[in-house]
């Protein structure tokens, strides 16, 4: 589900007073937790990221607090605490309890959108995930891969330069021909794929936040389609494509299942 959307915020809400009414004690235990004086704390805020530079929304939806509140104060508040009311009571953080919240069933649902300046942050090239946003479907769009590659700050030489490396027999003329980018798109999102299993920090920043948030605001925990916690693992298989603003000079490489 993707953070921000009217349907995921409701997801969240209705988790967080779930968990501060106590009566699910399946939840807690999903969590290794005890319920008492433990409170989840809706996180309704966008946080700084290293990886960024900037403030974007936390890959955790919640976390769980831990502190003395009165039954009364819980109830005044329907048992819903965000990071505004975090900040005025006696409440401390507890670290890795980040839960993300998802519904596997949406059709919306991401792990993670890349723009070009963070992608490179995190693979270490341009060129790569300009192949993966290659438009190579049709005929008549192929024209339209001059403005990717302008937009991933990259040229044709430095991208001849890093396929012909790996794609044999490459063509020097591989921008008018779209079986050649074809080859090009279809290696970068393999090449992609096989980094993000196989390098650590490269899966610890796609699915849990981890190295662009602070504590406790990865996402060692997911919550599945309204139903349980349980511990957010790498999935055994995902799938590596583009946002839907290429058209637009909006260039995205997103990872979603």
């Amino acid at each position: 589900m993707n953070k921000g959307t009217e349907a995921g915020t409701k997801e969240e809400i209705l988790l967080v007073i779930e968990l501060n009414k106590k009566t699910n004690n399946e939840l807690w235990k999903n969590l290794n937790l005890s319920k008492d004086n433990r409170y989840a704390i809706h996180l309704n805020e966008k946080k700084f990221s290293d990886m960024h530079g900037i403030k974007i929304q936390p890959k955790a939806d919640l976390y769980i607090a831990e502190g003395k509140l009165p039954e009364s104060f819980l109830s005044s508040k329907d048992y819903y605490l965000c990071e505004k009311d975090f900040n005025r009571l006696p409440l401390k953080t507890i670290e890795t309890t980040g839960i993300s919240v998802k519904m596997r069933t949406s059709n919306s649902f991401t792990y993670t959108k890349i723009s070009p300046s963070t992608f490179y942050r995190v693979f270490s090239s341009f060129e790569l995930g300009c192949g993966a946003s290659l438009f190579v479907l049709k005929e008549s769009e192929i024209t339209k891969n001059e403005l990717v590659i302008k937009g991933w700050n990259t040229d044709k030489e430095s991208m001849y330069n890093f396929f012909s490396r790996e794609i044999k027999n490459l063509s020097k003329e591989y921008m008018s021909d779209r079986l050649e980018l074809k080859k090009i798109k279809e290696f970068s999102n393999k090449l992609i794929k096989e980094k993000i299993m196989n390098e650590k920090t490269i899966s610890n920043f796609i699915f849990f936040g981890i190295g662009t948030f602070e504590e406790p605001y990865t996402a060692p925990w997911i919550f599945l389609d309204g139903k349980t916690i349980e511990k957010n693992e790498i999935p055994n298989d995902f799938t590596v494509t583009t946002g839907s603003g290429r058209s637009r000079g909006d260039f995205t490489i997103v990872i979603k299942p």
